[in-house]
């Protein structure tokens, strides 16, 4: 068995998509991808690989990338959503040499930063910061609600394509997909934990 995959690096902040594996890739918008799924239109796709020391290499090299700004509130990373999605695609070879596809997936891996944030009031911090800066925050909370929630029948109608963020993780998050979420916690900061959880 083979694997080839390709890989797809962002950063979202103040709702603007960047490409972090070229420089001058700026303002993306998310396109449906007929196979790809939701993916940032015009990225920069870095593959084939079949090694993941070459995968590793992108990964490093868009963090690498990352902005390093400050703002009024903090630094930019506090508040940049980045997505790394992975396509892995498996060949089968069969003794007579014969190779052929036998499964096509997706891997996404997101960073957001700065759900401490949301434990303040929405207003309060909208009117402070601006609507778009914890935007993606706000749409990640609002859409897991739903989708955490099996007494309605809003999980069937997610307004996925409110934030940057929760378009390009749609696939992620909602359809035949298996989310794992690994949350932050800080012993003594009760509020903030509990609204990252």
């Amino acid at each position: 068995r083979n694997y080839v995959c390709g890989a797809t690096y962002v950063e979202i902040i103040d709702e603007e998509v960047q490409d972090l594996l070229k420089g001058d890739n700026l303002r993306l918008d998310i396109v449906e991808h007929p196979v790809r799924g939701y993916e940032p239109d015009g990225c920069s796709y870095n593959g084939p690989y079949q090694d993941v020391r070459q995968l590793k290499d992108v990964f490093v090299r868009g963090n690498g990338a990352r902005s390093t700004g400050q703002r009024d509130f903090g630094p930019d990373s506090k508040f940049s959503t980045t997505v790394f999605a992975i396509d892995l695609t498996s060949f089968l070879t069969d003794p007579g040499g014969k190779s052929r596809k036998t499964f096509k997936a997706k891997i996404i891996f997101a960073e957001l930063p700065g759900t401490e944030s949301l434990a303040e009031d929405v207003a309060l911090l909208a009117q402070r910061q601006g609507a778009n800066l914890n935007k993606s925050l706000l749409q990640i909370k609002h859409v897991a609600r739903v989708l955490s929630n099996p007494k309605t029948d809003q999980a069937d109608f997610v307004e996925f394509k409110c934030s940057k963020a929760t378009h390009l993780l749609a696939d992620a998050l909602g359809g035949n997909s298996s989310t794992c979420v690994i949350g932050f916690c800080r012993q003594g900061q009760t509020n903030d934990s509990a609204e990252t959880l």
